[in-house]
């Protein structure tokens, strides 16, 4: 297996979309529903290879994507860093973003991405 891959989204159901195209292609994925969650992993020096990491957070939740990314990148600052999201248009020229995915779009082209950072 390749990886892993850090998932994060709060949506169950594209977490587990995702999850379930990135194991057909033999990826190993730690999921996590929460930004905060995947943020105190990271602190406590969990390893991956590549993050997908998404930009809204649930309501409540003290942190979004973008301090999962500042988190990944302090820690592991050579680890790719894709953000999903509904609004993929605003955040292209993003700092510490290496690629955006627009959620709605089909996963093919997201799990190439992967295919092709874990293959470097």
């Amino acid at each position: 297996m390749e990886g892993p891959v850090l998932v994060v989204d709060d949506d169950q159901d594209f977490r587990d979309t995702l999850e379930e195209g990135l194991k057909r292609e033999n990826i190993l994925v730690l999921p996590y529903g929460s930004h905060s969650g995947a943020i105190e992993a990271i602190k406590e020096g969990i390893q991956y290879k590549v993050a997908l990491v998404d930009l809204s957070s649930q309501r409540g939740e003290r942190y979004h994507g973008l301090d999962v990314r500042d988190e990944s990148k302090k820690v592991h600052p050579s680890v790719p860093v894709m953000i999903l999201s509904g609004y993929a248009e605003i955040l292209d020229n993003a700092e510490g973003i290496d690629a955006v995915f627009s959620k709605g779009t089909r996963l093919d082209g997201l799990i190439r991405k992967v295919k092709s950072w874990l293959s470097t």
